[in-house]
């Protein structure tokens, strides 16, 4: 029964909206702890609006995971709804980095940032992130598996020299 009544609601959510070609909402969502400018045509926005949450278990699962003295990042951090939802989190001077690439998602996540008030509490990385694994004796002190990872986030390369065809580490001794 549930179920139909959700396909019923996306649906009249479809007709209601099928010909919005642009434009943003902004959307007050209890459960993130704030209000957030989301595209028109967006998947979180139908979600949000037709379910009245957006990804209840993860939320779940931060407050139980999140420990508030300590820093927290959001990778993909998308429009921001879980970097404010993070930052509200956080306490003293722990802060949440929010990594995001394409432009358009990054204007928003800004906006939202700013929005909920959450600047002082969130630095933002404007980029990829990329994981890189070596074997190589130099990293095998650090790692006892021998298999060191090292974030590597738009060419920054965090100690160890890009190697493009292997995309591993450049270290000559293996």
């Amino acid at each position: 029964m549930l179920r139909l009544v959700i396909r019923e609601l996306f649906h009249a959510y479809d007709q209601l909206f099928q010909n919005i070609e642009s434009g943003d909402l902004v959307v007050r969502i209890p459960d993130f702890g704030g209000a957030f400018e989301i595209g028109a045509t967006s998947h979180i926005l139908r979600r949000v609006l037709v379910e009245s949450n957006y990804e209840p278990e993860l939320l779940d699962l931060i407050r139980k995971k999140i420990d508030p003295a300590r820093d927290a990042i959001d990778v993909g951090a998308n429009i921001g709804l879980l970097t404010v939802f993070m930052a509200r989190l956080v306490s003293g001077t722990s802060r949440v980095l929010a990594i995001e690439p394409p432009p358009e998602a990054l204007r928003r996540l800004r906006g939202n940032i700013m929005l909920n008030g959450c600047d002082a509490r969130v630095a933002i990385f404007e980029g990829g992130l990329t994981f890189v694994f070596c074997r190589c004796r130099r990293h095998l002190e650090k790692i006892p598996s021998g298999n060191c990872m090292r974030i590597i986030a738009s060419g920054v390369t965090c100690g160890l020299r890009r190697n493009s065809r292997r995309g591993g580490c450049n270290s000559r001794e293996t």
